[in-house]
C-alpha cells in the first residue's frame, strides 16, 4: 500500500536546517527512530497557521507540540508499543525532549548535538581519522552563518491566536532556556502552544566548543576456552567438508561460547556435544555454528543423563549415550586446552 502517488512541494513544506540532516546522517539511528523524529519536526518546524499569507507562513515555527501516539502511529504506520519503545530511547539518547506534565505529552527536537548519546554515532574509518577538532565542529558544533548572537535565540513557541516570525531581532536568549520555559508552561489541553518569551539576559553561544569526551569501556576478551570451542567446531566442519564460513563467523561463535561457560556449561561437554552432534546422521549436516549446540545442549545433556535408556528426543538415529563416565569423557578434551594455550 502507497501513502501517495507523488511528492508534491506544494502540498506543504518547511524551513530545515541542513545540518539537522548531516548530524542524522552519521548516527545508527534505525529507520523507527528516524521516522518518529520526522514527525516532530513536521508538528513543530513544520506547523503553521494556515490562514497566514505565504510569505509569512514560511517564517513562522514552534519548536514544541503536544503530540498524541495516535498521530505517531498515523504518520509512520508504527504499532503503538514500537512507538513507545522508539521514543523513549530518542528521550534516553537525548535526541528528543519530553514533558509528560501535558495531555498529550509535549514534545521537542534537541539541537544541542553535545548533549546527545555519543554511542550514536558510528564508529568507522572515516570517523577515526578526524580529529578531535574536525569532529566536534562537524557533529556537534551547529554553524551560525552571517547570523549575530541575538539572532540566534529568536525561534519562540507560537499559538494558532499570535504567530512569532523568524525575522525578529534584537531578542537574547539561549534555546535551551527557551525550550524548557516552554516545555514547562505548555499546559493547555487543546494541544496548542503558548508563547513563551525569553529570558533578558543573553547567553553566548561558543561556536568551537568542544564536547567533552566520555572515556571508552574497554571490552573484555573472549577467553581461551571460549576461543578453543569455536575452533575446534570449525575443525570439525573442515573436516566434513565446509571450507568456508561467513566473515563473522568467529565473533559470533566466541559470544555464543562466551555466554554459555559464563552460565556454567562446561567447555569439555560443549567439545563432547559437537561430537554427538557430528555423529548422528540427522544432525551431522546441521551443526553450522555454536547457536545449534546450544538449542540442542539440554537434549545431550538428557541422554547423558540416562544413558541406558530411551533415546533423547530429537536423535533420529537412536544413537544411545557413552558408556564411559562423564570424567573419563571429558578428559580426552585436555589436548585442546592445552593446544590452545600453546598457540
Amino acid at each position: 500500500m502507497m501513502p501517495m502517488q507523488k511528492i508534491d512541494m506544494d502540498n506543504g513544506n518547511f524551513p530545515l536546517a541542513k545540518d539537522a540532516l548531516r548530524v542524522l546522517a552519521k548516527t545508527t539511528l534505525s529507520g523507527s527512530h528516524q521516522a518518529l523524529i520526522y514527525v516532530v519536526w513536521m508538528e513543530t518546524y513544520g506547523w503553521h497557521d494556515s490562514g497566514s499569507q505565504y510569505q509569512e507562513k514560511i517564517k513562522q515555527r514552534r519548536i514544541v507540540a503536544q503530540i498524541s501516539h495516535k498521530t505517531f502511529m498515523a504518520e509512520t504506520w508504527l504499532d503503538k508499543t514500537t512507538v513507545s519503545r522508539r521514543l523513549n530511547e530518542l528521550v534516553d539518547w537525548g535526541v528528543i525532549i519530553r514533558d509528560k506534565n501535558t495531555t498529550p505529552f509535549t514534545y521537542a527536537f534537541n539541537p544541542k548535538v553535545t548533549q546527545w548519546s555519543r554511542e550514536l554515532f558510528r564508529d568507522t574509518t572515516i570517523a577515526r581519522t578526524v580529529n578531535s577538532l574536525q569532529d566536534s565542529q562537524q557533529l556537534a558544533n551547529v554553524p551560525t552563518n552571517s547570523l549575530q548572537d541575538d539572532q540566534l535565540g529568536v525561534d519562540r513557541t507560537v499559538n494558532s491566536l499570535q504567530a512569532e516570525t523568524l525575522d525578529t531581532a534584537g531578542v537574547g536568549g539561549s534555546l535551551n532556556k527557551v525550550l524548557n520555559k516552554s516545555l514547562k508552561k505548555d499546559t493547555s489541553p487543546n494541544g496548542d502552544d503558548e508563547i513563551t518569551e525569553p529570558d533578558t539576559q543573553p547567553e553566548k553561544i561558543v561556536a568551537n566548543e568542544q564536547p567533552k569526551k566520555k572515556p571508552k569501556r574497554k571490552r573484555k576478551g573472549t577467553s581461551p576456552e571460549a576461543k578453543s570451542v569455536a575452533k575446534y567446531l570449525k575443525e570439525r566442519l573442515a573436516a566434513a567438508g565446509v571450507d568456508h564460513v561467513p566473515r563473522d563467523w568467529h565473533l559470533k561463535n566466541y559470544a555464543t561460547a562466551e555466554r554459555m561457560i559464563k552460565s556454567g556449561v562446561d567447555p569439555g561437554e560443549l567439545l563432547a556435544c559437537i561430537d554427538w552432534l557430528f555423529a548422528d546422521s540427522y544432525w551431522c549436516d546441521k551443526v553450522t555454528d555454536l547457536l545449534v549446540v546450544e538449542r540442542q545442549y539440554p537434549k545431550f545433556r538428557l541422554q547423558r543423563s540416562d544413558p541406558g535408556g530411551n533415546t533423547a528426543r530429537g536423535d533420529p538415529a537412536g544413537n544411545k549415550g557413552a558408556t564411559t563416565s562423564e570424567a573419563d569423557e571429558l578428559a580426552q578434551y585436555e589436548s585442546v586446552w592445552s593446544r590452545s594455550s600453546a598457540g
